[in-house]
């Protein structure tokens, strides 16, 4: 049987069509292949680099541990943790500083550490109560405070106030 001009064109551009599709399909799926061996390299480069600086800086990270183990305090219970925020932050040491609403926070729970915080509200001059929030803020006492909101002082002029909410990190 013998295949007329028109039938063969037809063929021809039936058979090119169904090769350009194919190629457009393999291209598609070469390109997503690519980018997930892309993303995958990246992602082990990353946690090579990651590895490599960790395994340089081990006798610091060492040091560190060891230093934390050593001056962390250890965790008792929740009541005694809390009582010693509650007891820093009650009865200011600093002269034109007061607080009031003190209310504890949740206590967190990891693996190797407890962290007991209370909210409370603190008003006093500018300078008394930044310099006592310094001072109860002690990275060497394992305290920082997380929260902090300032403003000024509605019903007294010349005076701030504070809501403040204060951790303490404690050893398991």
């Amino acid at each position: 049987m013998r295949t007329s001009k028109r039938e063969r064109t037809l063929l021809i551009a039936v058979i090119a069509t169904a090769i350009i599709l194919c190629l457009g399909i393999g291209t598609n799926l070469f390109l997503k292949k690519r980018a997930e061996l892309l993303a995958e390299k990246r992602k082990l480069q990353t946690a090579a680099t990651t590895q490599t600086v960790l395994l340089e800086e081990r006798d610091l990270w060492n040091d560190r541990s060891n230093w934390l183990n050593a001056n962390l305090p250890k965790a008792t219970d929740t009541e005694t943790m809390t009582a010693q925020l509650f007891a820093l932050v009650s009865k200011p040491q600093k002269p034109g500083v007061q607080t009031s609403g003190l209310q504890l926070l949740p206590t967190e729970e990891t693996p190797n550490y407890v962290i007991c915080g209370v909210r409370f509200q603190a008003e006093g001059s500018n300078g008394a109560l930044l310099s006592w929030l310094h001072e109860i803020a002690s990275p060497e006492n394992f305290r920082v405070i997380r929260s902090l909101e300032i403003g000024e002082n509605p019903d007294i002029s010349n005076e701030i106030l504070a809501e403040i909410e204060l951790i303490r990190w404690y050893a398991r």
